[in-house]
């Protein structure tokens, strides 16, 4: 299983698509859409949809555990772009009830050491 991380530097936008994905020999995945954003004081990475299209199968959790190294290859095509490195995660906990519950997927960001607040706000500072 490889992981895949596509970075539109170029797009002229609000923010930078940052899209990373499994790849694998079946047709089972997982994708997590984010943009990053830059302000003056710091940079995150804003994800806006995470699933996998079977659950419990160990594709999100396989981008969960490599997250680190994702964002220090993230970080270095930022900085090749003079750019500032990511050093918070965001986005909202939001569940697909077809494909995991909403407990089972605050579960999984929790293990991996996410902040989930009362708003289904999460949030991981690297």
């Amino acid at each position: 299983m490889y992981i895949i991380i596509s970075i539109d530097i170029n797009t002229i936008s609000v923010g930078i698509p940052v899209n990373i994905q499994t790849l694998s020999g079946s047709k089972n995945k997982a994708y997590m859409e984010c943009v990053y954003y830059q302000y003056k004081e710091r940079s995150s990475l804003y994800i806006n949809n995470f699933r996998a299209i079977k659950s419990k199968k160990g594709y999100g959790r396989k981008i969960l555990i490599n997250l680190k190294d994702i964002i220090r290859d993230i970080n270095k095509v930022l900085k090749e772009n003079n750019l500032k490195e990511v050093k918070i995660i965001e986005g909202l906990l939001v569940a697909d009830e077809n494909i995991i519950s909403e407990k089972d997927l605050r579960n999984l960001y929790k293990k991996y050491g996410f902040i989930i607040d009362n708003q289904n706000n999460i949030s991981i500072n690297l």
